[in-house]
């Protein structure tokens, strides 16, 4: 009859432990998922920061990059200006210079 109560209180002990360390698994269960979930709602807080970000930056740019067009654009016209005026140049002169050949062949 002693060895059954042994057995009987090693097996109630066993249980404890094993009770206690089923508890410790899903305690620390449940902290890793309170953890991840802390984790992910800054990550979801992180890329909504960053969309509107975004979303703040686009009106700004906006005007930038027009500016850059609009400046680009004056540059070309300035350069087509600056040719044809060359070519303007270029024709005047070549035109002068017939007039003066065909003044000295009078």
């Amino acid at each position: 009859m002693d060895k059954t109560t042994n057995l009987e209180r090693i097996g109630a002990d066993e249980l404890v432990r094993l009770e206690a360390e089923r508890r410790a698994r899903a305690q620390a269960e449940e902290e890793e998922r309170a953890a991840l979930e802390r984790a992910w709602r800054g990550e979801e807080e992180y890329a909504r920061a960053v969309a509107e970000l975004r979303e703040e930056r686009a009106p700004r740019r906006a005007p930038a990059i027009a500016g850059a067009i609009l400046l680009a654009a004056g540059i070309a016209l300035a350069v087509v200006y600056s040719y044809r005026t060359q070519q303007d140049r270029m024709a005047a002169a070549a035109e002068v210079e017939a007039l003066r050949l065909a003044a000295e062949s009078l």
